[in-house]
């Protein structure tokens, strides 16, 4: 996804590395009506004929995207909203760059298509991103991703407020989890004082 996608989807732009998904590929999905050839993820120009990956097991086939990383959990969850049921959010293994000019290997998480419904892909045409960015990028932000995170928030609540929520409970339970801490150190302490001041200690 590129910076200005997913910066209109979630409103910043987290930290982003190429990575590459061994053992898929990624292809069309077929046109509403079954047709061959149909490829564009812009649904004002074709409904569903969205680019899937799906595993293959094939060493050689190799999908190149980025890996984001540092998502806050209701960031995830519009992703997840965004991504719809129709595609499976699975733990794979990816190669992602390390920034020193060689790659490092990371768990990730991947929307992939199942593949009990493959038949549903044109396996044999590719999805292009290049050819998208040009073509269909500008539109697809404003008539996809945009009217996808308003309906996200319409149902769920603001995403600013969400993650303000989230880092307010996280905050109030680091709160907790401290002053349990100092709680328990207090009792152990007095526990100590108590032992020492009993008949027949020594210090």
């Amino acid at each position: 996804m590129s910076e200005e996608a997913i910066t209109a989807l979630i409103g910043r732009v987290p930290t982003m590395r190429p990575a590459m998904l061994p053992g898929h590929v990624r292809c069309c999905r077929r046109g509403a009506d079954g047709a061959s050839g149909v490829c564009t993820t812009h649904r004002g120009l074709v409904q569903m004929g969205y680019p899937a990956a799906t595993a293959t097991g094939h060493p050689t086939d190799v999908v190149e995207g980025v890996l984001l990383e540092r998502l806050r959990g209701p960031e995830l969850q519009l992703l997840d909203y965004y991504e719809s049921d129709e595609y499976n959010r699975e733990v794979v293994k990816v190669r992602a760059s390390n920034g020193f000019g060689a790659a490092e290997e990371m768990t990730a998480f991947a929307y992939l298509w199942p593949t009990k419904h493959v038949s549903a892909l044109e396996l044999r045409m590719p999805w292009h991103y290049t050819d998208f960015r040009a073509k269909h990028m500008r539109a697809f932000i404003e008539q996809v991703i945009k009217p996808c995170r308003v309906a996200f928030e319409k149902e769920q609540g603001k995403l600013e407020v969400l993650m303000t929520a989230r880092e307010s409970a996280r905050s109030h339970r680091a709160a907790s989890a401290a002053k349990m801490t100092y709680k328990q150190q207090l009792e152990a302490a007095t526990k100590q004082l108590e032992s020492m001041a009993a008949p027949g200690s020594s210090t």
